[in-house]
């Protein structure tokens, strides 16, 4: 009778497992290592999302922090070179029927300089015809401005305009 003993022998120290132990052992260190990394992966793709989102909204807030400090900005700039222009007529010795054009023009110098209106300043009569300009434009004196709808909404409606360029005066 011949019987096989090494089926029923346990393996010694340093040697192999047979093949079917061998390989199910494999397959569960495997997989428990895969298991593993993807759920290690997971949490470090979930904190990416969650900083990555957190970088974002940090960045559109001072974004738009930005936006209202330059719009305040803007809106303190327009108002103050607004506040000169008004303030032209109560400069010192300004009087149109006085015949003198000085005063008036040195009015019109001292706000250019001192404003946002690049492209000129121009002093009109009631009807639009020009009386004074303050830039390097070539309008002149006597031309008539009325016919320009900015300039014609400024006069109708009793108050500075502030518009866009104006072809043909600046």
């Amino acid at each position: 009778m011949s019987t096989d003993h090494t089926a029923a022998r346990p393996t010694e120290p340093g040697r192999r497992a047979s093949g079917a132990v061998s390989q199910s052992l494999l397959w569960r260190v495997m997989t428990l290592v895969a298991v593993g990394m993807a759920g290690v992966l997971a949490a470090f793709g979930v904190a990416s999302l969650l900083a990555v989102n957190e970088s974002r909204d940090h960045t559109l807030d001072e974004r738009r922090s930005l936006a209202r400090a330059a719009a305040h900005h803007v809106d303190y700039v327009v108002r103050q070179s607004l506040a000169s222009l008004d303030s032209i007529a109560m400069s010192q010795g300004f009087d149109l029927a006085d015949g003198d054009p000085l005063p008036e023009q040195q009015a019109l110098r001292r706000t250019y300089l001192g404003s946002i209106f690049s492209r000129g300043l121009y002093l009109t009569d009631a009807q639009g015809h020009l009386l004074l300009t303050e830039s390097a434009g070539p309008a002149r004196a006597g031309d008539d401005l009325g016919t320009i709808p900015t300039i014609t909404a400024a006069l109708t409606a009793d108050r500075p305009n502030v518009s866009g360029l104006v072809p043909g005066i600046g």
